[in-house]
């Protein structure tokens, strides 16, 4: 089986700027570039290797905030899983996004 097979949310490609805030410097932002993302989580990319676990936030092109928790890092790509429900981050997303890059499975 293949990964997108076993995914909830079916993923986009997409390059789009982004900033992160971690849970202790909630003003200092690090900027980063989002490389995919669905109604779940997004990967994304940083200048340099992520030295802490503890993101709280991501704001997509400078306009959308959500918070997340980190799912996975390797070296400088991070996984970042969306604290709010897929239906949520869909329906924010849904004007954006190209068609069916947001469509879930209903369990």
């Amino acid at each position: 089986m293949k990964d997108d097979d076993r995914r909830l949310c079916k993923r986009a490609y997409v390059v789009v700027s982004g900033q992160v805030s971690d849970r202790f410097q909630s003003e200092q932002k690090v900027d980063c570039v989002i490389l995919n993302l669905s109604a779940s989580g997004a990967k994304v990319r940083f200048d340099d290797p992520l030295m802490s676990d503890q993101i709280k936030s991501i704001t997509l092109a400078g306009t959308v905030e959500f918070e997340v928790e980190v799912a996975w890092t390797s070296g400088v790509f991070a996984g970042l899983k969306f604290l709010d429900t897929p239906v949520k981050v869909a329906s924010v997303l849904a004007g954006v996004l190209p068609d069916g890059c947001l469509e879930f499975k209903v369990s």
